[in-house]
């Protein structure tokens, strides 16, 4: 016979193999004075905490796994700062927001940013997208600009007073 944490009734153990189904003789009402009445099929509260604490870890692996996250990353060039905060880094359109300042913290206003994202390691290529000024020294693109999970370099040029400089990022995506 199998042991079980678990019960399901008094005389009953549950198995993995039990292929018996439950009957209405299988409840049992537990009432305790601090607490609600519990109708659990016999199953006492330890197991019962013990279920809701593993369904709440799945849940959470599973949400960890969405690539659902926000990823903020810096860059230097030779005359600025580039900051590239993306609203998550998985499939499905993005926000990219771009904050572009000179080397002493001011922001720059630039003629031109682009972002250029590619997966070295396929040979692959997402099509290059302009960010629009949203405040100054502030940029911002939308766009699916990821395609596969894999490390991304997203190149950011940032065009200003006759020169352009790019800043590298490397992006972690997760499916």
């Amino acid at each position: 016979m199998m042991k079980s944490i678990c019960t399901r009734g008094p005389k009953s153990p549950i198995s993995f193999f039990d292929d018996r189904r439950p009957t209405i003789d299988d409840a049992t009402v537990v009432h305790r004075p601090s607490s609600i009445v519990h109708i659990v099929g016999g199953l006492p509260p330890t197991c019962i905490r013990f279920s809701l604490i593993l369904l709440a870890a799945l849940l959470l692996v599973t949400l960890a796994g969405c690539g659902g996250s926000g990823i903020t990353e810096t860059s230097r060039t030779e005359h600025y700062n580039v900051q590239l905060s993306l609203d998550g880094a998985g499939f499905g359109e993005r926000t990219a927001t771009i904050d572009v300042s000179d080397l002493s913290g001011k922001p720059v206003s630039a003629d031109q940013v682009v972002l250029s994202p590619v997966m070295q390691q396929m040979g692959m290529a997402s099509p290059e997208v302009t960010a629009q000024p949203v405040a100054p020294g502030r940029y911002q693109a939308r766009g699916e600009f990821f395609s596969m999970v894999g490390e991304w370099s997203v190149a950011v040029r940032v065009s200003a007073g006759g020169t352009e400089e790019t800043a590298s990022f490397k992006i972690p995506v997760k499916g």
